[in-house]
């Protein structure tokens, strides 16, 4: 199935208790030179990491309609579609959840959180 990155990411910030205005999380990558954002990466960049590493040890989470030998296309925005299946679907997920949340050192629910969602990430890939 094709899914829209802002589908994943809305998904991402259900989970993470980040889906009232003003976000927490930045969804697309910034594009003022010199500006990192809050945080540096965005989620789309956690995204692109996360599919990345998947094709590298599972590209059958990219066998939809056929044989894939390339890897997949690196989104630029929220508005960019990735080709993956519902497993990948949740992996991909669970990465950015992580990733978000691995940001909030500071509390230790949080880091267990991330923890958790890093665990089923690993266990999928």
């Amino acid at each position: 199935m094709t899914y829209a990155a802002s589908v994943l990411i809305r998904k991402v910030r259900d989970l993470i208790s980040d889906s009232e205005a003003p976000f927490r999380w930045q969804s697309d990558p910034v594009t003022t030179p010199g500006d990192p954002g809050e945080f540096g990466a965005s989620m789309v960049d956690w995204l692109n990491e996360a599919a990345a590493s998947m094709f590298e040890s599972h590209p059958e989470f990219y066998y939809v309609d056929e044989v894939v030998t390339t890897p997949p296309s690196e989104l630029y925005s929220s508005n960019d579609t990735l080709t993956t299946t519902q497993t990948g679907q949740k992996l991909l997920i669970n990465y950015v959840a992580y990733r978000c949340l691995s940001r909030d050192n500071e509390d230790p629910e949080t880091l267990q959180m991330a923890s958790r969602f890093l665990e089923l990430y690993g266990m999928g890939v």
